[in-house]
């Protein structure tokens, strides 16, 4: 069976094995096995996703859970913002992808709109994407933007890659720190969110394998050490911040 796994040969890079991938072929299609790298850090943001769920009725009457609240949310959205831009090297050469998910934001903003209609008469605020649907859309600005960027790479001098992305990076932060000081971004549209989280999307573009198998080379200690020392600073950061700049500007809460 020439693509099974077991006529591969696992290859030593340090002290660990990279994950051997494959490819399980089928009549229909090639599937490709997941790397349970990625898998196990997409369950852990989607449990802090619904832990700040069970939160949100209680954050504005205990401080504790708001600081918490809001260390979970300026980690675990840059990181899926990350984790979209890393997945998302080959957009350019898969526009249909795109354009797929600006289609399922719009299916589902349309069907919203309508259901308003029909139960309440009225079609309500069009212009603000309902609850988590700003994702979708931010995500296809996202991938748009990220091709634009692909292509304007193509004409930069190849020993002037690292200066136009680390450009890229600062100048993408900076307007999406002065974003929020801009009366007329907000939630309309997802603006603020696309703009906000965009240099980490960005960054995850950019991320080649040998940066995430280096990672996957530190050792465990190294990484809960890290890890601890991240959301440490995360969490002050996050009760000085959120002192000036309300939770609601990142995600929509309603307290009791």
């Amino acid at each position: 069976m020439p693509d099974s796994s077991d006529n591969q040969r696992p290859v030593k890079t340090g002290r660990y094995y990279d994950p051997i991938e494959y490819f399980v072929t089928t009549e229909e299609k090639s599937v490709k096995k997941r790397d349970p790298y990625f898998s196990n850090l997409k369950f852990i943001l989607i449990f802090l996703v619904i832990l700040g769920h069970l939160m949100e009725k209680h954050i504005y009457t205990n401080h504790d859970l708001y600081i918490i609240y809001t260390a979970i949310y300026m980690v675990h959205m840059p990181l899926f913002a990350f984790i979209s831009g890393y997945f998302s090297k080959n957009s350019h050469k898969k526009l249909n992808h795109v354009w797929k998910i600006g289609g399922q934001y719009l299916l589902l903003h349309l069907g919203r709109l309508l259901v308003n209609l029909l139960i309440t008469g009225e079609i309500g605020d069009w212009k603000s994407p309902y609850w988590y649907f700003w994702y979708l859309l931010s995500l296809f600005c996202w991938k748009s933007m990220g091709i634009f960027i692909l292509y304007i790479k193509k004409y930069v001098d190849p020993k002037m890659t690292g200066i136009f992305r680390l450009s890229i990076v600062i100048v993408t932060i900076i307007i999406g720190c002065f974003s929020g000081a801009l009366w007329w971004i907000g939630r309309a549209y997802s603006l603020s969110r696309t703009l906000v989280f965009f240099p980490f999307y960005y960054m995850g573009l950019c991320c080649s394998n040998k940066v995430i198998n280096r990672i996957k080379e530190i050792r465990p200690s190294r990484k809960l050490l890290l890890v601890f020392m991240s959301f440490t600073i995360t969490l002050i950061l996050g009760s000085w911040l959120f002192c000036f700049v309300p939770v609601t500007f990142f995600v929509p809460c309603r307290g009791i």
